[in-house]
């Protein structure tokens, strides 16, 4: 295995990510705030229910931080299995244009703005995907 040398500007880069993260997701979340709200009292006229999902995922060193998203998946969706977009027939009424749209996805600009995650780099993976990676690759193949 080769050793890194390591990056001089590994500080600099590290705090110019931080500062576009947060001017960038702090704009976005102004600019997409009316779309956020409607999208929160549709999907809560919907069914009357909280109209976010929240779950547990793998942040930097291993920490665990809650991912927030709109909800738009049926309160008795297998949450294992993988279904994408707006044609995921797990997907309520109003949750098939939120996900079209990735509106159900602004919340998680606020994870952004308090540093749980970034926009440039990989999406944080949950506890149970890591777990399935682990038994697939063994665990001295799977780095965290």
């Amino acid at each position: 295995m080769t050793e890194r040398t390591p990056n001089p500007n590994k500080w600099l880069t590290s705090r110019t990510k931080r500062i576009m993260d947060i001017c960038v997701s702090a704009g976005a979340l102004v600019v997409t705030s009316p779309a956020l709200v409607v999208a929160v009292a549709a999907k809560y006229f919907e069914d009357f229910k909280n109209p976010f999902f929240h779950q547990a995922r793998l942040g930097r060193g291993g920490e665990t931080f809650y991912i927030h998203k709109i909800r738009t998946l049926h309160g008795t969706a297998d949450h294992q299995t993988v279904g994408h977009g707006p044609h995921d027939k797990r997907a309520t009424r109003v949750g098939g244009p939120l996900r079209k749209y990735a509106i159900d996805e602004i919340p998680q600009l606020w994870n952004i703005l308090k540093g749980d995650m970034s926009l440039f780099g990989a999406r944080p993976i949950n506890e149970a995907d890591q777990q399935h990676m682990r038994a697939a690759l063994g665990d001295e193949a799977y780095q965290d």
